[in-house]
């Protein structure tokens, strides 16, 4: 979006039915999600419109030339540090956030 103005919804559907690692619909992690599209779809995502959601794991139907979005990389940021995030997105733009809730209390 900060390259082209033009803000793309990507497919959640993508991830839940191809990266084996994140579980379908029950989490995961952002690292094997970017991992897998970046080793196994060339860096390459779905849109929402040409791989809509269905809220359950399907079979993997990734489409190279419906590619919208790419990714060549990421980086992490140290847990629980605001300072290291600013660092971050100053340097390399927008985040991705997650929150663990699996243990509660």
């Amino acid at each position: 979006a900060i390259g082209t103005g033009t803000l793309l919804s990507l497919s959640e559907q993508n991830l839940v039915d191809c990266v084996d690692t994140c579980e379908g619909c029950n989490g995961g992690l952002m690292d094997a999600a970017y991992d897998y599209v970046i080793e196994k779809q060339n860096g390459q995502f779905n849109t929402e419109a040409s791989y809509w959601y269905i809220g359950f794991d399907e079979t993997c139907m990734f489409d190279k030339y419906e590619k919208a979005g790419s990714i060549s990389g990421y980086y992490n940021v140290a847990a629980s540090s605001e300072d290291d995030l600013a660092a971050k997105v100053e340097q390399y733009g927008p985040a991705a956030v997650a929150i663990d809730a699996s243990a509660v209390g």
